[in-house]
């Protein structure tokens, strides 16, 4: 094989490493706003949560005084529920806006001492294995996170879903006991 051959095979090689590298790169970005995105809501959520906080007070003032405990007590059950998926949401949105460093690539230093050497050749090869090993390094980092971020889904789901419930079970409850016309 001429050097020509090489040269054009490494070539090929560091234009593959380095698309792999900044595809995944791209991702990055996309699960860092997915995870801005995650927060926003759980932001919002837990805001009109704090913000309603004295109302739900006098709604639980109003329920002592219902007589069917039984729907107080279930009412009440979904609202812990509410809390739990807020709060356990939240950890991991926070837990997955935390996640691990990412390798970049390539250090300036590094670029102008091997610049240094005279065979282009070995200069595309070692660029290509630390595309690579950034790559794969960084495509750990991003599986994590976008593991953390179905799970937040998740959580993010059951809240918009209790939320429903919770509001529905009140309206029902006060029209049951007539209290709301």
């Amino acid at each position: 094989m001429k050097e020509t051959d090489n040269m054009e095979l490494y070539q090929y090689i560091y234009e593959d490493c380095k698309a792999a590298f900044l595809d995944e790169w791209r991702r990055k970005q996309s699960l860092e706003n997915a995870v801005r995105l995650y927060f926003s809501f759980y932001s919002l959520f837990l805001g009109l949560g704090l913000f309603k906080i004295d109302k739900f007070y006098t709604l639980l003032l109003t329920f002592l005084g219902i007589q069917n405990f039984f729907m107080y007590f279930l009412t009440f059950i979904i609202y812990l529920t509410l809390i739990y998926c807020e709060f356990r949401g939240l950890w991991i949105t926070v837990k997955a806006m935390k996640m691990g460093r990412y390798r970049t690539f390539p250090k300036p230093s590094q670029l102008i001492e091997r610049m240094t050497n005279k065979n282009s050749i070995i200069y595309l090869k070692s660029l290509s294995q630390d595309f690579a090993k950034s790559q794969i390094y960084n495509e750990k980092v991003n599986d994590k996170r976008a593991d953390l971020l179905n799970e937040s889904y998740k959580f993010l789901e059951c809240l918009i879903i209790f939320s429903t419930i919770f509001f529905l079970s009140i309206f029902f409850v006060l029209i049951k006991e007539g209290k709301l016309w």
